[in-house]
């Protein structure tokens, strides 16, 4: 493991799609030097892939000698393979050390319940310096790796829940989502009495039940439009008329070049921490008569059915604001007095999730975004991540490990808060110098597209994920995964089971139960705790407590398979017994012959 935190030390420093790789691959010897470590490094995968898990079906791995190396998609496995050995990681040392604390009287380990005995009673004796050498290497191994694989901090242990001191808890059924403003400041059409009003979706319906048809259905999807994923109805965007009138007629400064004057040090800039509802308003009022803020928004998911925001990144030409929503989750509405004003603009960069973050949280809307992601692809920029925008403007090398980070954590490291304030600090300048360019390369027309662009993302209206008895084909399609009838009855019911109940729990149905071990467990159907426990290893916590439910269930799905079977087997025989297929007439000469 050390030599993979160095590996991924070096693998970081590599310049990547938001650096400078398009420059480096135009050099004739990088180039080169670079395609000489394919076969190697492919060999190396395939090494490491072989003594994780012999199963190819898990990973997929045979295609990696003849993939497209710019095609990223067919190397994510590779992180599959990391992220099992660091769940290895972590659930061995998390045992390690409970087992080596005093037990409460009946708590009892799921290894110990399979083997009757204590696993552990190795580690049981382990002193106080070795549990510290445990935390020591899981907080500085375990996490560095991820870090560097998937520029995410591991999940935090030990943190209270925030959702459990939501004053209203997450809706997590399968009904629509029902957006929770009740008052709209800077209305053209009011809000309607009750809120937003419910209507039809974008996925088509036929009769008066709100069922399509199967003829239609089957149309659809030989389209490619994937019917599950999309609500039968959603409520209104209460917002709609005001997008749509604000890019009728942005502000004309918008279209008038300017020298922006260039971003103070962090040092110089004062950076206030938002976590009372004092502060709020003061904050609120503070930005009253900025023409432009930049906003951003960090969110969590992994312990949460739909996620939850957890900070806020306000910046403004004299100020930054670090929010805590969730200690202001109640009030942050109170942001809507601007964040819809047509007057300020509001800067973001990649801005797809935080328009749908903010009316799921906190029923709040855009009107009038810029959005500094969509204007890098109109300029044609090497790439569109905010990385390059820093780096291009900024001379500001982004630091990433962050972007995943677990967002929950009171109060933020050093890190995290100085993370948080770049994302938007540097924002109002880098929108400045991308406006000019848009002005000198096409005038007012480019602005405007960037405006057209931020208007369509603003009028997106969020929708809970759908379940549907088909939903367990996605996972089908992305792995590719070739399954025999039972296999496939397996799956559909775990896949179906891990929905419940992570809305139930609210939990990421990821966290119940990964895709990467609902795939194994259709693939070997398991009948025993150990063979799930094979399956799943480290068997995550919410399967852990449930290890009959979900073997009973597996069983209910594999009789019900062979059940099927038989009665197609039946089916099959009634018919030749009944319809005895015809006889060939006998070829006489002369008779016309088909080939």
């Amino acid at each position: 493991y050390e030599t993979l935190v160095h590996g991924t030390r070096a693998s970081n420093s590599f310049p990547g799609e938001e650096d400078d790789l398009g420059y480096f691959e135009s050099i004739p010897e990088f180039k080169e030097r670079v395609a000489g470590f394919r076969d190697r490094i492919v060999k190396l995968i395939l090494d490491l892939a072989s003594n994780v898990d012999s199963s190819d079906d898990l990973f997929n791995l045979a295609y990696l000698r003849d993939a497209d190396p710019a095609e990223a998609a067919a190397f994510e496995p590779i992180a599959n393979i990391i992220e099992l050995l660091l769940e290895n990681v972590d659930g061995f040392l998390d045992e390690a050390k409970q087992n080596s604390r005093p037990r409460q009287a009946g708590a009892t380990s799921f290894r110990n319940a399979l083997t009757g005995g204590s696993a552990g009673a190795a580690l049981g004796a382990t002193s106080s310096t070795e549990n510290q050498q445990v935390a020591v290497a899981q907080s500085q191994l375990v996490r560095e790796v991820r870090a560097g694989l998937h520029g995410v901090i591991t999940h935090a242990n030990n943190i209270e829940r925030p959702q459990l001191r939501f004053k209203t808890p997450p809706d997590n059924s399968r009904a629509p989502f029902r957006p929770s403003i009740s008052h709209k400041p800077n209305a053209i059409v009011p809000l309607p009495p009750g809120g937003p009003r419910l209507v039809a979706g974008d996925a088509l319906r036929s009769g008066g039940h709100g069922d399509m048809s199967n003829e239609l259905e089957a149309h659809v999807r030989s389209l490619g439009s994937d019917v599950d994923r999309h609500q039968l109805s959603r409520f209104e965007h209460p917002y709609e008329a005001e997008v749509r009138a604000a890019l009728e007629s942005p502000p004309a400064w918008l279209f008038e070049a300017s020298e922006p004057a260039k971003p103070k040090p962090l040092n110089e800039v004062p950076c206030t921490w938002v976590d009372s509802v004092d502060l709020l308003r003061k904050m609120c009022a503070e930005l009253a008569g900025e023409r432009a803020i930049a906003v951003d928004l960090e969110n969590h998911s992994y312990r949460s059915f739909q996620g939850f925001c957890c900070l806020m990144q306000v910046s403004s030409s004299t100020a930054d604001y670090l929010v805590d929503a969730l200690a202001l989750r109640e009030h942050m509405h109170l942001l809507n007095e601007h964040f819809t004003n047509p007057s300020m603009v509001k800067v973001l960069h990649g801005s797809d999730s935080d328009v749908l973050w903010l009316q799921r949280d906190f029923g709040v809307y855009l009107v009038n975004l810029f959005d500094t992601g969509q204007s890098a692809r109109v300029l044609q920029y090497p790439s569109a991540g905010l990385a390059h925008a820093l780096l291009r403007h900024c001379q500001v090398r982004a630091n990433k490990a962050y972007q995943l980070a677990d967002w929950r954590i009171r109060p933020l490291t050093d890190d995290m808060f100085r993370y948080a304030r770049e994302d938007t600090h540097y924002l109002l300048y880098i929108f400045e110098r991308m406006r000019n360019e848009l002005l000198a390369v096409d005038g007012e027309a480019a602005v405007r597209n960037v405006l057209k662009r931020g208007a369509s993302i603003a009028l997106t209206v969020y929708e809970k994920d759908v379940f549907t008895p088909r939903s367990y084909e996605r996972l089908i399609k992305s792995r590719n995964l070739a399954l025999s009838p039972k296999q496939e009855q397996v799956l559909a019911a775990v896949f179906g089971w891990r929905d419940a109940v992570a809305r139930r729990e609210d939990e990421s149905t990821q966290y119940v139960l990964p895709d990467r071990m609902l795939v194994r467990v259709a693939l070997e159907v398991p009948t025993s705790a150990a063979d799930l426990e094979h399956c799943c290893n480290p068997l995550p916590p919410v399967v852990q407590t449930r290890v009959t439910e979900v073997l009973a269930l597996i069983r209910s799905a594999r009789d019900s398979s062979l059940v099927d079977e038989d009665e197609d087997e039946d089916m099959e025989v009634r018919t030749l017994t009944t319809n005895p297929p015809a006889v060939p007439a006998p070829i006489t000469p002369g008779s016309a012959q088909i080939g």
